[in-house]
């Protein structure tokens, strides 16, 4: 028996209302995480992918932000119906988030304890546990060990800027888990970090995902590190789900022209003394999205209905994808 998807999002639509016009950010979005999944989502700078992650934990400002269209459903509840109460009960014990940067994340006035602890006592309070101060500081501190901070007593007294970036985002990890997820959306979380930390860190999301039995929304434009990590991969541009499917399927057999484009430019061993290939052209403007499929003006086999019909997501040799050549 297939179980229902943890997370589904279906024909998601959201603009924003900017003085040069309407933005599409999103448009017709439609992406399923299953419960204790890895979903990788990938793509270029500025396709949607961190509007989609705060649209489904309703951090979007509204203005400018317009859902237009669309639904996302969280263990059977839609999220767009919610009141802000509502959705203040979801966020943090139901989905829990990893930012990008997290020294702009924590606040620089609390200590990593007073921050982690605050996490804590709301997911034990909603759960009307009995707890003491000293018993929710003992689950900090044990919760930073857990993320393999060396010195967890040491850092649960310090302020975020005392700690180095890898450690912070061990900071950022341990407090998104502590309040017992069932989806953890992880943006960029590795992207300001080195090699050897990043690895670290894929390395430590992979081994507690496991243990908590939490699913996860990884976003990143770096393809290696969500082959690394993800079981599923969704691939964007400009708003849409161009490709999505097994993480294997997808990047040793990409059907879709923009993620063959994409795989091709990533700087690999086997092709290390051949030039670097580059996507022609640029991401277009989210105001004036070419007509038909978006990725024509750059896509290598372009026809002239590629210029007039925008595919839809089907099924096409183990895996969905959005294009007329199939």
């Amino acid at each position: 028996m297939i179980s229902d998807p943890i997370l589904g999002i279906d024909d998601l639509t959201i603009a924003f209302e900017t003085s040069e016009g309407k933005y599409s950010a999103l448009n017709g979005v439609n992406l399923r995480i299953n419960p204790s999944e890895i979903v990788g989502l990938v793509g270029e700078s500025g396709c949607g992918k961190s509007s989609l992650a705060l649209a489904v934990i309703g951090l979007l400002p509204v203005p400018p932000a317009r859902v237009l269209r669309g639904n996302i459903i969280f263990k059977g509840n839609n999220l767009l119906k919610l009141t802000e109460t509502g959705i203040e009960k979801v966020r943090g014990t139901g989905i829990s988030m990893v930012f990008q940067e997290p020294l702009t994340s924590l606040n620089p006035l609390f200590t990593v304890g007073e921050q982690i602890t605050e996490a804590i006592t709301v997911r034990l309070q909603r759960q009307k546990s009995a707890h003491t101060k000293s018993t929710v500081e003992a689950e900090g501190v044990a919760w930073l060990k857990r993320v393999g901070l060396p010195d967890a007593r040491g850092a649960f007294h310090r302020y975020p800027h005392e700690l180095s970036g890898g450690m912070r985002q061990r900071v950022m990890i341990a407090m998104a888990l502590s309040a017992s997820p069932t989806l953890m959306i992880a943006d960029e979380p590795t992207s300001a970090l080195d090699v050897t930390t990043q690895a670290q860190i894929l390395k430590l999301i992979r081994k507690l995902v496991e243990e908590v039995k939490a699913s996860v929304l990884f976003i990143s434009h770096d393809l290696a590190v969500v082959a690394q990590i993800a079981d599923r991969v969704a691939v964007m541009y400009t708003g849409m789900i161009v490709e999505e499917g097994p993480v294997v399927e997808v990047f040793e057999k990409p059907l879709h022209p923009y993620t063959q484009a994409l795989l091709s430019s990533y700087p690999g061993r086997e092709r290390s003394s051949e030039p670097l290939k580059v996507i022609p052209g640029q991401v277009p403007n989210l105001t004036r999205i070419p007509q038909g499929c978006p990725f024509h003006p750059r896509c290598a086999f372009a026809e002239d209905k590629c210029k007039t019909t925008r595919p839809l997501l089907k099924e096409v040799r183990g895996h969905n994808v959005a294009c007329v050549l199939y």
